[in-house]
C-alpha cells in the first residue's frame, strides 16, 4: 500500500522501483546504498528515473537516510551491480551496468564508498541498452547474464516486442590504464 509511511526517516519521498541497493562500507561504517530507481507509478516515458542517491543506516527498529554525496552520472532504473572490492563493512567499489534512461548518459559507472561518489566508466563492445540482469563472478571472470534490450517493466513497454533478451557478455574490467575501462564480450555459455 503505497499510501502508507512506509519512508518515515528514510528521506524517501515516494515509493521507488528498481533502485540499486548494496551494502557498503561508506567512511561512517556499513551503511545501505539507495540509489536511482523509477517512481511509483511506473511513467510512461523515462521521465521518471532517478539520478540521486543515499546512504542509509538501518537497525531493527529504525533507518536513518542522509543524501549521498555524489549523484548517478545516469538517471537509472533496473541496473545491475557487481562489488568488485569487498572489505570488513561492505562493498568498497560498486560497479553498475545499464537502466540508463538515454545513450547518452555512460552505460557503466562505479560507486566509491570511500570518497562517496560515482564515476562514469568507459565500456567497450557494450550493447546501446541494458536492463536488469545480474552480474556475475565465476573464478576472475565476469559475467552479465539474464540481461534484456528493452525496458520491460518501465516506458510503458510491451514484452510482445520480438526477442528482447541480450546475450550474455563477459566483462573484462581493465585497470591497466589511467582509467578504468570494462570490456564487454559475447560468452559463449
Amino acid at each position: 500500500d503505497t499510501s502508507k509511511s512506509f519512508s518515515a526517516g528514510t528521506g524517501l519521498s515516494k515509493p521507488v522501483a528498481f533502485p540499486i541497493v548494496a551494502k557498503v562500507a561508506s567512511g561512517a561504517g556499513p551503511r545501505l546504498l539507495i540509489a536511482g530507481g523509477s517512481d511509483l507509478p511506473l511513467p510512461k516515458n523515462a521521465g521518471n528515473r532517478r539520478g540521486d542517491a543515499q546512504l542509509c543506516e538501518l537497525t531493527a527498529s529504525s533507518a536513518s537516510c542522509e543524501p549521498a554525496g555524489g549523484k548517478l552520472n545516469a538517471a537509472r532504473a533496473d541496473a545491475a551491480t557487481l562489488c568488485l572490492k569487498e572489505g570488513a563493512d561492505g562493498c568498497e567499489e560498486l560497479l553498475i551496468v545499464g537502466g540508463r534512461a538515454s545513450k547518452a548518459s555512460p552505460l557503466v559507472e562505479q560507486y566509491d564508498a570511500a570518497s562517496d561518489t560515482f564515476t562514469p566508466v568507459q565500456s567497450v563492445g557494450a550493447p546501446d541498452l541494458l536492463f536488469g540482469g545480474k552480474l556475475v563472478r565465476a573464478g576472475s571472470s565476469i559475467f552479465l547474464l539474464g540481461a534484456t534490450s528493452v525496458a520491460l517493466f518501465q516506458e510503458n513497454r510491451s514484452t510482445a516486442v520480438g526477442n528482447v533478451a541480450a546475450q550474455p557478455y563477459k566483462l573484462t574490467v581493465d585497470d591497466s590504464g589511467a582509467e578504468r575501462l570494462v570490456r564487454f564480450e559475447p560468452a559463449e555459455l
